[in-house]
């Protein structure tokens, strides 16, 4: 028996044909579970940025570490945000 789901806002249909009545307690869980594990590993390495009040997504490749120079100073502020301090870090 198949199953004919609609996906994507209506826009599009998708046909599956395992079909698994038993979505509660730990059967649920396991499935979330390894789909959530499944889609992390599978973007892995990929950064996005959204633009345009996030309706536009880019997606950006050799998203590697970038590597920066750390800070040797630093504001902090102080009396309830009213006055900033420059200090060292080591």
């Amino acid at each position: 028996m198949s199953l004919k789901l609609i996906i994507k806002r209506g826009t599009s249909n998708k046909i599956v044909d395992d079909i698994s009545y038993n979505w509660a307690g730990e059967t649920f869980k396991e499935y979330q579970s390894r789909r959530t594990a499944s889609v992390i590993l599978s973007k892995k390495n990929k950064t996005v940025i959204t633009s345009a009040r996030g309706t536009v997504r880019k997606y950006l490749e050799n998203s590697s570490e970038i590597e920066t120079s750390k800070p040797k100073m630093a504001y902090i502020t102080t009396e309830r945000g009213t006055k900033r301090r420059l200090i060292k870090i080591n």
